[in-house]
C-alpha cells in the first residue's frame, strides 16, 4: 500500500496538469479546406488561423479556425469539411 499511494498521487497530478495545453484552442474548430486559393489564404491570415501542417500551401490543408473565420468561410461559399 505504501508504494501504491505515491503512484496514485503522481498519476493524479499528471492528469490535473495535462489539459492546460488546450486552453489556446478554446472556441475553435479544425476544418479541412477543400480548395485553397491564394485569395482565401490571405483572407484567412487576417483571422489569425493556425495550419496543422507545416506545409500551409497544401492543396487540402487542415486549419484551426475561430468562429469568425468559420462564418467567413461559410458566407463566402468556401467548401470545407469539419
Amino acid at each position: 500500500m505504501k508504494r501504491l499511494l505515491p503512484l496514485i498521487l503522481t498519476f493524479s497530478c499528471i492528469l490535473a496538469y495535462a489539459q492546460n495545453n488546450s486552453l489556446p484552442y478554446e472556441n475553435t474548430s479544425v476544418v479541412k479546406i477543400k480548395s485553397l486559393t491564394p485569395e482565401i489564404e490571405s483572407a484567412l491570415d487576417a483571422f489569425d488561423v493556425n495550419y496543422l501542417s507545416c506545409r500551409s500551401h497544401a492543396c487540402v490543408p487542415d486549419v484551426i479556425v475561430n468562429k469568425e473565420a468559420k462564418n467567413w468561410l461559410k458566407d463566402n461559399g468556401v467548401s470545407t469539411k469539419l
